[in-house]
């Protein structure tokens, strides 16, 4: 008995790639809801590898100019900026993501707030007053800052 395909076909995972901006940990947790399996994003990888979909990660140098640390990828606030990245490059963004990222940056502008970012502590991410040399498009502060 052959065994059961997991993985959608070649168009679907372009689609889901190239069209919605999809990463290939999203790719998987769509697999999963659509057929009730779990694979691992380093299965979906392979999969887009042989495909020939492969194109290097986006990097939202501008949204996150700082290199994070491994243990800070997964924060909200790096979550919130490639969003961020994802909506000004005209990528597609789903209907919670979109409202995710509008009440965020609602938000960020009550507070006259921005994320700024210490790669030496432990949290990584914090939140500070907006100053006059934050950009006024980008949430952040681009300077690395110290916590500890």
């Amino acid at each position: 008995m052959p065994a059961v395909r997991l993985l959608p076909d070649i168009g679907t995972l372009r689609h889901w790639v190239e069209d919605e901006g999809l990463s290939h940990a999203q790719i998987a947790q769509r697999v999963y809801e659509q057929t009730g399996h779990k694979i691992g994003r380093s299965t979906v990888s392979a999969a887009i590898s042989r495909a020939g979909l492969s194109n290097p990660q986006e990097r939202y140098t501008e949204e996150i100019p700082w290199t994070v640390q491994a243990r800070h990828l997964r924060e909200y606030p790096v979550r919130l900026l490639r969003l961020l990245g994802r909506r000004r490059r005209g990528l597609t963004l789903n209907a919670e993501e979109n409202k995710r990222l509008d009440n965020w940056l609602e938000l960020l502008a009550k507070e006259n707030a921005v994320v700024a970012y210490d790669p030496d502590s432990s949290v990584g991410f914090v939140y500070t007053d907006r100053i006059d040399t934050d950009p006024v498009d980008i949430p952040i502060r681009r300077q690395i800052v110290s916590i500890d």
